[in-house]
């Protein structure tokens, strides 16, 4: 699962199983945005992520170890409530 959060981390957690121990911590954090993610997306295969923040950029990153593998800029504008980002 991944969790975008306004601190511009991006985390991800496996989803507990039976008699997991709590707390759980995140596999790995993403922590290239400036500013606040809006929105995450995950490839169907899980090894991709993709996250898009305020910072007007789309970032592409591996999910095992949170490295980021493409970043694209936004030509306009996030915008948070609808969690819509245009890109080139």
């Amino acid at each position: 699962m991944l969790v975008a959060s306004d601190d511009s981390k991006v985390s991800v957690w496996r989803l507990p199983s039976a008699g997991s121990k709590w707390p759980l911590t995140p596999t790995a954090v993403f922590n290239e945005h400036i500013g606040g993610v809006c929105g995450v997306a995950l490839s169907a295969d899980g090894k991709t992520g993709l996250s898009g923040g305020m910072d007007r950029t789309v970032r592409i990153w591996r999910v095992s170890d949170g490295v980021q593998e493409a970043a694209m800029e936004a030509s306009g504008y996030v915008r948070e409530r609808r969690r819509t980002l245009w890109w080139k």
